[in-house]
């Protein structure tokens, strides 16, 4: 049986191009929306930036980071709690931040969707990490591999080896 995410391609193939099309953008353009500008650790990593995997070379990836956006009256702003806040969304890019929404909000649903499925699998009730997906700190990572280089540095990747985490409560 075929798994359908309910999301029309359309807006699949939308979000794609909006990657692209600021992907594309010269370096100083992005540069403006560096993620270590930003109060809350969103926005943009260039080529090189990080180091998955101590002791390798650094990893052969750009990336853009967007995350569910609060206003600036949430409890969780106010407070200054960690990944609270607004995204950058670059002004002068028309219609990224709209296809880039209409993309990750449907996506988290898919989210709590499948973490449905993994409590009916675990014979527990169908409801029952609702609660804890109510209001994720989910974010969204818009990955750019670059071709490999010729001259890349031994055991160097476009990610290193690395493990992802963090399906869990989020404050409110």
């Amino acid at each position: 049986m075929l798994f359908r995410s309910g999301v029309p391609q359309k807006i699949v193939d939308d979000f794609f191009a909006a990657m692209r099309q600021f992907f594309e953008k010269p370096d100083g353009f992005k540069m403006d929306y560096r993620r270590d500008k930003w109060p809350i650790m969103r926005g943009y990593e260039p080529l090189l930036w990080q180091q998955l995997d101590e002791g390798t070379p650094r990893d052969l990836k750009e990336s853009f980071y967007i995350a569910t956006e609060h206003a600036p009256d949430h409890p969780g702003v106010v407070g200054k709690w960690p990944n609270h806040g607004a995204n950058p969304w670059p002004a002068d890019l028309p219609g990224f931040r709209e296809k880039v929404e209409a993309y990750f909000y449907p996506m988290l649903d898919l989210g709590r969707r499948l973490m449905r499925l993994i409590a009916l699998s675990l014979e527990l009730p169908r409801d029952y990490f609702d609660e804890a997906f109510a209001t994720p700190a989910a974010n969204l990572r818009m990955l750019r591999y670059p071709p490999h280089p010729d001259d890349a540095e031994p055991n160097q990747l476009g990610a290193g080896a690395h493990t992802d985490f963090e399906i869990g409560r989020a404050h409110v």
